[in-house]
């Protein structure tokens, strides 16, 4: 079996592959309140009681809630993208794979 990295593409553009951690497996804490929710000038607390308020009141997934609330705060102070978010959740605390 070859090892040999295979690079896909997709009508002459790259595949990207996003990873995320929705359930704290990766991570100790939420990775929004690792660094981007205090980019958009938010504290972590205030952006989760608002965010969990309007999936609250509009009787939404708080998923849904928080990933509305992220773009929202995000219009016109937060560009997305690579050279704004390279590096942003970076200094997040990761668990270690023993």
């Amino acid at each position: 079996m070859s090892k040999e990295f295979i690079r896909k593409s997709k009508e002459d553009k790259p595949v990207v592959a996003i990873c995320y951690d929705f359930d704290k497996t990766l991570s100790p804490d939420d990775m929004q309140a690792q660094g981007y929710i205090q980019s958009v000038g938010y504290e972590v607390e205030s952006f989760w009681k608002e965010s969990n308020g309007l999936a609250e009141d509009n009787d939404m997934d708080q998923n849904l809630a928080y990933m509305f609330t992220m773009i929202q705060k995000a219009h016109g102070r937060f560009v997305f993208n690579r050279k704004k978010t390279n590096g942003l959740w970076s200094s997040g605390t990761t668990i270690p794979w023993d």
